[in-house]
């Protein structure tokens, strides 16, 4: 089973991917020099340079009409995205648009940047800055959403996990000992194929039962091997197909086996919690 919050986050990294993608676009527009722009280059006394008394002047280079319809389109999908992702983190994105990295007469901020015609070398270099400095709050909120979901998710299943074993307990404190059993099973299953997805452990896209799982998390080359894990899991993968699927020789699960699985999904549930979550953040 895909994880229960695996679309969204996929969602989440494909969005905020776009719009870094987009920013280096834009960003790598205006770090080039020629942009085939054959327009010739306005020359400008720089007042500032005046008093320093420079002889140098000031070149600054035509900004692409174009080039401002999509710095506006990507500014408003980065808003839109941090909207839906971090609102809190609204009025830094904003500051971020507004601010000025030269200290100049004119507006310098990239909400005023491409209002000009114009712009010199030093002007490109802070719009070049604040476009990254916005990609990295894009990049750090889609970070810290993901991290969220799946702390969220991990609680969630936490209550569903223990909800499903207390329904084992109740079938077998009513004697009911093969669903109860079935039903351990489910959540173990579960909670193995959690603890391959946090600690990045690859077992393909085949559905996997808890032999397989267990073979794939403490067996030889895994980041957790484990012989006396790998031997605990193995016994209870058995009663919990003596409980699923009944052999004359086997016999039907007792009170005692089905308590032994119960209380090993509990006891495999608290180790799957303490290992670190090796995902990306």
């Amino acid at each position: 089973m895909t994880s229960l919050i695996e679309p969204l986050i996929e969602d989440i990294r494909s969005r905020a991917k776009q719009l870094i993608e987009e920013g280096d676009e834009i960003a790598r527009s205006l770090e080039e020099a020629g942009w085939k722009d054959e327009r010739p280059n306005e020359i400008v006394e720089d007042p500032n340079e005046r008093l320093l008394r420079s002889i140098s002047p000031t070149v600054k280079r035509r900004i692409p009409a174009v080039l401002a319809h999509k710095y506006h389109h990507w500014y408003g999908g980065c808003s839109a995205f941090i909207e839906d992702t971090s609102p809190g983190r609204k009025g830094e994105l904003e500051h971020v648009h507004a601010k000025a990295r030269t200290i100049k007469v004119i507006d310098t901020s990239l909400a005023g940047f491409f209002k000009n015609d114009y712009m010199s070398e030093q002007d490109q270099a802070g719009a070049v800055a604040n476009i990254k400095e916005i990609q990295g709050i894009i990049q750090s909120a889609a970070g810290y959403v993901e991290a969220h979901a799946r702390s969220i998710e991990s609680a969630l299943f936490r209550v569903y996990a223990g909800d499903l074993l207390g329904i084992a307990e109740h079938y077998r404190d009513n004697n009911e000992l093969r669903p109860a059993g079935v039903v351990a099973g489910v959540v173990l299953e579960r909670e193995m194929r959690q603890l391959c997805d946090k600690l990045q452990i690859k077992y393909g896209k085949t559905d996997h039962d808890i032999g397989q799982f267990n073979t794939i998390l403490f067996g030889k080359g895994s980041p957790i091997e484990s012989a006396t894990w790998k031997m605990r899991i193995n016994a209870w993968y058995k009663i919990r197909n003596k409980s699923a699927h009944y052999d004359a020789q086997e016999g039907e699960p007792t009170k005692d086996e089905v308590t032994e699985l119960i209380n090993g999904v509990r006891s495999f549930i608290e180790f799957a919690e303490a290992q670190p979550d090796r995902r990306a953040k």
